[in-house]
């Protein structure tokens, strides 16, 4: 993969995505295969290579799931709609 401005380029099959779409892609595939695993921003910066910058990958958490805890204990779960 390959990062340019908001756009993410595959280098085998010059497919490209959203940053934001390739975030919450690997999200979900981190959620699937390790379940009991809490989402936390630095364990998404590195499922996904450290090609995001970690402020980016905060910044959707916040935005997509509920913080809980505080500082460097903070991990995320689903929001629900209430």
């Amino acid at each position: 993969m390959d990062s340019t401005g908001q756009t993410l380029k595959c280098l085998k099959c010059m497919e490209q995505e959203n940053i934001q779409d390739g975030v919450m892609r690997n999200i979900a595939e981190l959620q699937l295969l390790l379940p009991q695993q809490k989402l936390t921003s630095q364990l998404v910066y590195d499922w996904c290579d450290r090609i995001y910058s970690i402020k980016s990958i905060k910044r959707l958490l916040d935005k997509h799931f509920t913080a809980v805890g505080q500082h460097s204990w903070v991990h995320y779960i689903h929001s629900y709609p209430k």
